[in-house]
């Protein structure tokens, strides 16, 4: 295909011929004639394919959003003279960066090494890569087609939380105390003076009464504690900045309580991605989850309450949704065990209710919120 200076070339030259031809300028008509002849030439390098091989040696798979995939691609020289510079162009999704590739002599080999930015969470496409070559003149370009496309799946962002008490310890206590009173695997363990922390409903009042001074249970529980995060994906909730950063609070909570042992079921409201009612243990999971959600219209979007009628021992579970006043209605209607999080640029002062409310405009904002209610 002609380059924008060769689309020039060419209108010139039949601009040069015309004129020449009607006035009978001969050295118009030369002119235009040598301008045809290089964009002729300009065609037939350019059409030329290079003799090269490659293929895509290495990248990562898997990436956090905002975050770059670097890539090892192999070239080799299979023909018997030398190749002129060529660019190499590689895709992820919609992101595309070019490559400078030298000369290479007959038989030589080089190894680039170029980053990809993954900027939008989902399962993209990589590649496949396309070399670009110009004639010596900059008037034809001409693509072909190396090497074979494969798939990344680009993570949302996770922030770091921090403190080992606060709302997250307040859940697995409400964990424990649901089993405790609900499930025969559970059972009591032993008395023990009453610290500061310590849940009320754990007093024995009798004992208490004896011997003068607050005394509580403790309870066994042979299972790990289960956290439960329900993530909204209603269209008419979020804008698409929006989403994106509640998914990043979604994942950066998750990813949180994880690391701290506790055993997490994730659940969306996307019909096509609701997760799992059992808990998950491995983080890699609920990222890959979180990261192939998307916005849902209304017929792809299931109701909160019906997503938490599997798998919910009726603990503490959390809601992430928008700041629009359909998603809280719906939230509010669901009780008192639910603690909602709103995440919206319309969100203007930033608040946190004792651990039972959270709204923040972003997920930066949110994971500052978690942090001082947690020292």
């Amino acid at each position: 295909m002609l380059t924008r200076t060769g689309l020039g070339v060419a209108v010139g030259a039949v601009l040069l011929a015309a004129f020449g031809l009607r006035w009978n300028y001969v050295e118009l008509l030369m002119l235009g004639v040598l301008a045809v002849a290089l964009v002729v030439i300009g065609f037939v390098f350019a059409r030329r394919p290079p003799a090269l091989a490659g293929r895509r040696r290495s990248y990562a798979h898997r990436v956090r959003r905002g975050d770059a995939v670097e890539v090892l691609f192999d070239l080799e020289a299979t023909g018997r003279h030398s190749v002129a510079p060529v660019t190499l162009i590689d895709r992820l999704g919609e992101e595309t960066v070019e490559v400078g590739v030298p000369a290479m002599a007959a038989g030589a080999t080089v190894q680039l090494r170029y980053e990809i930015p993954a900027r939008r969470r989902g399962l993209h496409p990589i590649g496949p890569v396309q070399l670009r070559r110009n004639d010596p003149f900059g008037l034809v370009l001409a693509e072909r087609v190396l090497g074979a496309e494969g798939e990344v799946l680009v993570h949302p962002k996770v922030h770091s939380l921090g403190g080992s008490s606060g709302v997250d310890r307040n859940t697995e206590i409400e964990v424990t105390l649901r089993r405790a009173s609900l499930d025969p695997l559970a059972g009591f363990q032993s008395l023990r003076e009453y610290v500061r922390g310590d849940d009320t409903r754990t007093i024995h009042w009798p004992t208490t009464a004896r011997v003068g001074r607050p005394i509580v249970r403790e309870f066994v529980d042979p299972r790990r504690p289960v956290f439960t995060i329900v993530m909204t994906t209603d269209a008419g909730s979020y804008t698409e900045d929006d989403f994106e950063e509640a998914v990043d609070v979604a994942a950066s909570l998750a990813a949180h309580v994880l690391r701290r042992g506790i055993d997490i079921v994730l659940r969306t409201t996307d019909r096509r991605y609701l997760g799992l009612p059992q808990p998950l243990r491995d983080e890699t999971h609920l990222l890959d989850l979180l990261a192939r959600v998307r916005r849902t219209t209304p017929e792809d979007t299931e109701r909160i309450s019906r997503v938490l009628s599997f798998g919910w021992d009726d603990s503490v579970a959390i809601v992430i949704t928008g700041a629009s006043a359909r998603a809280m209605n719906e939230v509010r209607d669901l009780g008192e065990r639910i603690v909602p999080i709103r995440i919206g640029q319309d969100i203007g002062t930033p608040v946190s209710f004792s651990g039972r409310m959270f709204a923040a405009k972003d997920a930066t904002t949110f994971a500052g919120l978690w942090t001082d209610l947690v020292r």
